[in-house]
C-alpha cells in the first residue's frame, strides 16, 4: 500500500510537471465532488464520494493518490479511506460518519495524500438524528 501511494504521488508530480523536463511549468490541479448522500446524513451512516480529478483542465493519469476526509465540528481532519484516480482522473471512496457526529460533517477530498495536497475541494454535510 504504501509503494502504491508513493508511485502514485510521484505520477501525480510528473503529471504536474513538479518532476522531469516540465519542472518550470504551473499546473493547476482541481477536483469535482458528489456525495451520496447529497445534504445530510445521519451518525454511523456510510457517504460514498466520487468525482474527478483533473490537472490542468485535463484528467489526471491512473495510479494518484486522493484521500477522503472527514471534519468534525471540532474542526480536526480525519482520513477515513484512501484511494486511487483511475485512467480517466475519476475516483470513489467511501466512509462512515461518526456515531458521535453533531450539526455537521465537512466532507474533504484532497489529491496527493495530504490535507496540505495541490487540490483539495469540500461539502458540508447536515448531520440528523
Amino acid at each position: 500500500m504504501k509503494n502504491a501511494i508513493l508511485n502514485g504521488l510521484m505520477t501525480f508530480a510528473v503529471a504536474l510537471g513538479l518532476l522531469g523536463s516540465n519542472a518550470e511549468a504551473k499546473a493547476q490541479a482541481s477536483i469535482t465532488l458528489n456525495t451520496n448522500p447529497d445534504s445530510s446524513v445521519r451518525p454511523g451512516q456510510e457517504v460514498v464520494a466520487t468525482g474527478k480529478l483533473t490537472i490542468n483542465g485535463r484528467p489526471a493519469p491512473a495510479g494518484v493518490p486522493v484521500v477522503l476526509f472527514f471534519r468534525s465540528f471540532a474542526g480536526n481532519d480525519t482520513p477515513v479511506n484512501t484511494g486511487m484516480t483511475d485512467g480517466n482522473g475519476n475516483f470513489r471512496l467511501t466512509g462512515t460518519v461518526s456515531r458521535n457526529a453533531m450539526n455537521t460533517v465537512q466532507v474533504s477530498v484532497v489529491s496527493g495524500g495530504s490535507p496540505q495536497a495541490v487540490a483539495r475541494k469540500g461539502k458540508i454535510l447536515t448531520v440528523t438524528r
